[in-house]
């Protein structure tokens, strides 16, 4: 059992305003990080290389890896932009005309969720839009479940609800109510 972290590995220079957010690769060979300073920059973990600084202005401080890693997502205005997630190149802009508090990606990277108003489903690998969810609301919090079969959405603090949807069944099953500080939501795997 490890009982000290006492190494430092490296600083990694480099964004002109306060770091807002970090992010390792499923294989830990790759970090992002986002800053204040509307960048973002891709690293080799292992060297501290800098691999690419991605021009995109966040708008929020949060970037998320697919599980493969072969995808990054974060928010710039009023859009999701992916990008390479080896590379850093820019891939695409996921247009939706609203700001996102959350994204997730299904375990088997087959498709991206926003938070947007609706919740929106697009595929994970090319961004092509597949379909809406939910009422028009802003939502807090999204996540698959581990089968990808499953999302739970935890609509704005004013709700009481955890809508949860099944894949390739677009009925909504809501259970509730739920307190007013219920703000994430995360899925057991399936059994």
């Amino acid at each position: 059992m490890e009982t000290s972290w006492d190494l430092l590995l490296a600083v990694l220079p480099g964004h002109s305003h306060r770091v807002e957010s970090v992010a390792f690769s499923s294989d830990g060979s790759r970090l992002a990080s986002t800053s204040l300073d509307k960048t973002m920059m891709l690293w080799d973990s292992t060297t501290g290389t800098l691999i690419a600084m991605l021009k995109g202005s966040p708008s929020s401080p949060d970037i998320k890896f697919s599980p493969d890693g072969a995808r990054l997502v974060n928010c710039c205005g009023n859009a999701v932009r992916l990008w390479d997630g080896v590379t850093g190149s820019p891939l695409t802009m996921l247009e939706d005309g609203r700001g996102h508090a959350d994204f997730t990606f299904s375990p088997d990277n087959a498709r991206l969720a926003t938070n947007a108003d609706p919740v929106r489903l697009w595929d994970g690998t090319t961004g092509v839009f597949i379909t809406k969810l939910g009422s028009s609301a802003i939502f807090n919090s999204i996540s698959f479940s581990l089968d990808s079969a499953r999302l739970a959405f935890v609509p704005s603090a004013h709700h009481k609800t955890v809508s949860l949807w099944r894949y390739g069944v677009l009925h909504r099953y809501t259970r509730g109510p739920f307190t007013y500080r219920e703000y994430c939501c995360v899925l057991a795997p399936s059994r």
